[in-house]
């Protein structure tokens, strides 16, 4: 997941960063340096052979990671998709809730 911060510039979204809240923007599926262009996407499947979800929610977590709970410390919850399968996600950006 990724944020945009004040100078428009994408970084790893995190729950636990107030200035997070309201800036996640999606998901950068492909790895990139900082300056280079990159694509951000909303509405998609993303799936990934590693990965273990439960059915349900996936929200933002910490560094950019996804999670299904909020983690310790989180100032905001937010959905950012729903786990179709064990190793897929539909990528779907709902507003985020103040948690602290």
């Amino acid at each position: 997941m990724v944020a945009c911060n004040a100078q428009g510039e994408l970084i790893a979204a995190d729950a636990t960063n107030p200035a997070h809240r309201g800036a996640v923007l999606g998901v950068v599926a492909d790895a990139y340096s900082p300056g280079d262009d990159a694509v951000v996407q909303t509405g998609f499947v993303l799936e990934h052979s590693g990965w273990t979800w439960a059915p349900g929610p996936v929200l933002v977590g910490l560094a950019g990671q996804l999670a299904q709970a909020p983690p310790t410390g989180a100032l905001f919850s937010q959905v950012i998709g729903q786990a179709l399968s064990t190793t897929r996600v539909l990528i779907d950006i709902n507003p985020p809730i103040t948690l602290a």
